[in-house]
């Protein structure tokens, strides 16, 4: 069976990593950012990390003190990311991108369309 993976050709460490991390559960975010931002929307959307104004070394540093005293807030905030993930986020998609960005493959887009096309 094909596999995104098998374009990936002479980057086994690459190929490695991506797949690891794609296995591995997804980490709580720390978003240091204006508050309209794509990434502080869908933090708060999802209810997976945390937004800090630029500038704000107060409010950071009252928030990692509060996660080093409950950790288990990073993990809930984790598996809430995870579930985002899967839910609203193509997994195919968002590999072929990396990749993209990476230079381990042809831009993204042109993934997308030539899949729209063969099917």
């Amino acid at each position: 069976m094909s596999s995104v993976w098998d374009a990936v050709v002479g980057q086994p460490r690459a190929v490695r990593q991506l797949t690891s991390a794609a296995e591995q559960p997804v980490h709580a975010y720390l978003f240091i950012g204006p508050s309209g931002s794509t990434p502080a929307r869908i933090i708060e959307q999802h209810g997976c990390g945390w937004r800090i104004d630029p500038g704000d070394s107060d409010s950071l540093v009252r928030l990692l003190q509060q996660l080093e005293a409950n950790r288990d807030l990073l993990r809930e905030a984790g598996v809430r990311a995870r579930d985002a993930f899967e839910k609203h986020y193509e997994k195919s998609i968002g590999v072929a991108r990396l990749l993209s960005i990476l230079g381990l493959s042809e831009p993204a887009t042109a993934q997308m369309a030539n899949a729209a096309t063969a099917s």
